[in-house]
């Protein structure tokens, strides 16, 4: 088993209403030194898995800009009249083809895991996670779970 398959088998037995942080799932995983894996591991999850990778999120509960829709990414944009994607790829400095992703990455981090437009945020809201000030409360929603 590699290493993506290994922190796939962890986020999957998160339960639902539960969230588990970067850490914490590379620790599960085998090495708590993978945190930065585990992001890896996640944008490299294929459309239509069953990975429930929306309840992974940073220690302090903030979530990923990787769910952010590009309605809330086009809103950060110093440009009008921008429509979809296409129209903002036209507008970053960013060589060769681009999807979402390297578009975020250009973006500021400042005000990352807003809960307007972030599909993250609203599926952990529909399983009944709450957050205060826009992160996951961890003291009341944090998985459990720990290497013995």
């Amino acid at each position: 088993m590699n290493t993506f398959e290994k922190i796939y088998n962890v986020i999957r037995q998160i339960p639902e209403g539960k969230v588990a942080s970067y850490g914490q799932i590379a620790e599960l995983a085998g090495n708590r030194r993978w945190s930065r894996v585990v992001g890896y591991a996640l944008h490299a999850v294929p459309d239509g898995s069953d990975i429930p990778c929306h309840r992974v999120v940073t220690k302090d509960g903030r979530v990923s800009r990787a769910f952010e829709s590009c309605e809330s990414i086009r809103k950060e944009l110093p440009v009008e009249g921008l429509v979809g994607c296409q129209g903002i790829r036209k507008e970053l400095p960013v060589a060769g083809p681009v999807g979402c992703q390297s578009i975020r990455r250009k973006l500021p981090v400042a005000g990352s895991g807003d809960a307007e437009g972030n599909r993250q945020v609203k599926l952990l809201e529909e399983e009944g996670v709450e957050f205060i000030d826009g992160h996951v409360d961890m003291k009341k929603y944090q998985w459990k779970k720990r290497v013995l």
